[in-house]
């Protein structure tokens, strides 16, 4: 039996930090935003997107970091989603994490209740991760989006995470990057040694 060919990825669509390796070495730091006001948040995207660099664009960034950005349902809710299209995301997305901890084995100690804040919370709509090659583009990066937010009150950074990778390449769980990451279908790139599974473009992994 011959399988039908995978269909290429639409590389353009689709964010560089989900098809393709980042960058190593590197730099990094971790946002957590939270928005009080959707129009400001929809202004801070209108800002943001041009960054956030497609797979098909991978290497060239318009600024010296390469960006991710992800979304929370509370932060889709916070930027004005229409019903319709909140009510069309499976219901695992929309529940959250804290609300499935029991599932997650997230009991005892690591019960939402002894979460970090705003782990767990409403308080959590955009995560945005930042990768440079060294900690001056980094800090460059930083103040860039600092001075970018002053126009924006209601807009608040609520959590910071700075991160990098080790020089045997491992990341600070101590996995070679990549090794955590599903492999999605059509990429055009090889998985790595052991994968047995792929995702196709669109699948959200969710338990």
């Amino acid at each position: 039996m011959v399988s039908a060919a995978v269909p290429a990825a639409e590389a353009s669509d689709i964010q560089a930090m989900i098809l393709l390796p980042r960058p190593s070495p590197y730099r990094g730091e971790h946002l957590v935003l939270r928005i009080d006001e959707a129009a400001q948040g929809r202004e801070m995207l209108r800002r943001i997107i041009p960054h956030v660099e497609p797979a098909v664009d991978w290497w060239v960034p318009s600024i010296p970091a390469w960006l991710g950005i992800a979304f929370t349902y509370h932060g889709l809710k916070a930027l004005g989603l229409p019903k319709a299209s909140l009510d069309s995301f499976p219901e695992e997305f929309r529940q959250g994490m804290a609300a499935r901890a029991d599932l997650l084995n997230d009991v005892g100690d690591n019960a939402p209740t002894n979460w970090e804040y705003p782990f767990g919370t409403g308080d959590m709509h955009i995560g945005l991760s930042i990768f440079s090659r060294d900690d001056q583009s980094l800090e460059a990066v930083l103040e860039q989006a600092r001075q970018g937010l002053e126009s924006l009150p209601q807009i608040s950074v609520i959590y910071r995470l700075k991160f990098h990778s080790f020089p045997d390449g491992r990341n600070p769980f101590g996995f070679k990057d990549g090794l955590r990451n599903p492999h999605v279908e059509g990429s055009g790139t090889d998985p790595p040694p052991g994968y047995r599974q792929t995702v196709k473009a669109g699948e959200f992994p969710l338990i």
